[in-house]
């Protein structure tokens, strides 16, 4: 057995590449929250987030980097299904394909428990997350308007298979 510690030494944005997709516990909720109040107009709160890691179906992953989570993911699995529910990455992080990481981790597992389809809602205005989506082959299969009752906001249902 190996007794090898790990060191970081670096704790920059460049050092993305350390980063490991984890399963989310209620311990990374106060950075989660903290990642989720600067990334929408009507964030989460934290008795959604402790709901969801209690549901079966419902799966929550962060990207942890050097012990600090900067980026999440939350989606469910639901008859071969995958409904991406949110994902949000912090500020310093972003434009560093932090998006990228988590959503490719997180198609490859749904895939690898049964999903074949993967769907999202994005805001309409939300160009920056449609261009990662569209990277990550998801495409505009419909609108659901007024979806977003803090704004009444479209929402564009986006698709891929897996």
């Amino acid at each position: 057995m190996s007794t090898k510690r790990k060191e970081y030494v670096e704790t920059s944005p460049r050092t993305v590449g350390r980063a490991v997709l984890r399963k989310m516990s209620v311990t990374d909720l106060q950075q989660v929250i903290r990642i989720e109040h600067t990334s929408f107009p009507t964030p989460w709160t934290l008795d959604l987030f402790v709901r969801e890691l209690s549901l079966k179906f419902s799966h929550n992953f962060v990207l942890d980097l050097l012990g600090n989570v900067i980026g999440y993911i939350n989606f469910w699995l639901v008859a071969g299904e995958m409904h991406i529910m949110s994902i949000a990455v912090q500020e310093d992080y972003r434009e560093k394909r932090v998006g990228t990481m988590l959503l490719e981790k997180s198609l490859t597992y749904a895939r690898r428990r049964g999903a074949e389809y993967a769907y999202l809602e994005v805001r309409k205005n939300n160009d920056a997350a449609i261009a990662l989506y569209r990277g990550m082959e998801f495409e505009v299969v419909g609108v659901r308007e007024g979806y977003y009752t803090d704004t009444g906001e479209d929402a564009l249902v986006m698709a891929r298979y897996l």
